[in-house]
């Protein structure tokens, strides 16, 4: 009896030993299914065509999680791209993304780092370019995770179909033109900021070296609609010139009672400046723009007014005694030349 029952105890032990590895090759192939297959992070790539526009090419990636978990770490590397980015734009609502690249500089690449990607979501990064680029995984481009790289999303059954690449579409040329539009904005605000802080300094400068009795060079100067009455830059004692303000540009600029005797003016514009009362005796305006300026009671005695447009001016008791013209000077419509003045 006990040598019948021996190869049937061998057999069940056979069988619990069997059932206990079936188990926990079950239980760990499950646990690796479930972690390495199941429920993990599939991380996906889409690249969107390139369409020209002009002189600019739009491109651009979607990445998408089709898993079950947050991507974590995701890194979007850009780098070695045949032609430089000229804005890079991320439509939202989206995760939290950081992104490396600077505006300011000539730069074919990007980098874009997100710390979790949540199951469902997508993140879409268009690029506008000062050439076509090609995105190749691998070579333009790299798109990683803690779970690894992503994969490229299938052709049928994927994110983009032919309505949501229309829609992609749409949204590049929108959100790019509005980065375009706001990049060019404050381009052109910083731009006026910095003339005004210029524009201020230089008045600022006229005015101290007017307070000093400097006449140093301020030529081309830019003074537009500058308050400079009863500012001093005209020749002191023993000086033989005033200050050199030849190229100036004195646009709307208020002199009233200013004294700029000999001072050097050629070719400056006073288009519009306000000069009644000024000391402008010696002066050097030759080809100077005094179209529309205020030059009423204006002391010009002996001043060089040749190839000086005085088109429009007031010149209502304006001194012009031994003044020097011009056959190309232009003056006021309908002003006779006083007797004092001197035609070359």
């Amino acid at each position: 009896m006990a040598q019948k029952d021996q190869p049937s105890r061998w057999a069940n032990i056979a069988t619990i030993f069997g059932t206990i590895i079936a188990l926990g090759t079950l239980v760990l192939g499950g646990g690796f299914f479930y972690r390495e297959v199941w429920y993990v992070s599939d991380l996906r790539y889409t690249v969107l065509p390139t369409y020209d526009v002009e002189e600019m090419a739009f491109s651009g990636l979607v990445v998408e999680n089709r898993g079950r978990v947050p991507a974590r770490n995701v890194y979007i590397i850009l780098s070695n791209l045949e032609h430089d980015i000229q804005a890079l734009h991320i439509p939202g609502p989206h995760e939290k993304a950081d992104i490396t690249w600077d505006p300011n500089k000539a730069t074919n690449g990007a980098v874009v780092e997100m710390e979790r990607l949540s199951p469902g979501s997508s993140l879409s990064i268009y690029l506008i370019t000062s050439g076509p680029v090609t995105l190749a995984e691998g070579k333009t481009f790299t798109i990683s995770s803690d779970r690894g790289k992503a994969r490229p999303s299938p052709e049928a059954g994927g994110l983009v179909s032919t309505l949501g690449s229309l829609w992609i579409v749409v949204g590049l040329f929108v959100g790019l033109s509005m980065n375009i539009v706001a990049s060019m904005t404050q381009s052109w605000l910083a731009e006026r900021r910095e003339k005004r802080r210029r524009r201020e300094e230089a008045i600022k400068t006229v005015l101290e070296w007017a307070a000093m009795g400097r006449k140093a060079s301020l030529r081309r100067v830019d003074l537009r609609g500058a308050d400079l009455r009863g500012v001093d830059l005209g020749a002191g004692e023993g000086m033989e010139e005033g200050a050199d303000l030849s190229y100036a540009d004195l646009r709307w600029a208020d002199l009233e009672n200013a004294n700029l005797q000999r001072a050097r003016l050629v070719g400056a514009n006073l288009q519009g400046a306000t000069l009644g009362g000024a000391d402008l005796e010696g002066a050097l305006l030759e080809s100077a723009n005094l179209r529309d300026a205020r030059l009423e009671g204006t002391d010009l005695r002996w001043a060089d007014l040749r190839n000086a447009n005085l088109q429009g001016a007031s010149l209502v008791h304006a001194k012009l005694q031994r003044a020097w013209a011009g056959k190309n000077t232009v003056w006021p419509e309908g002003f006779e030349i006083p007797e004092g003045v001197v035609i070359e």
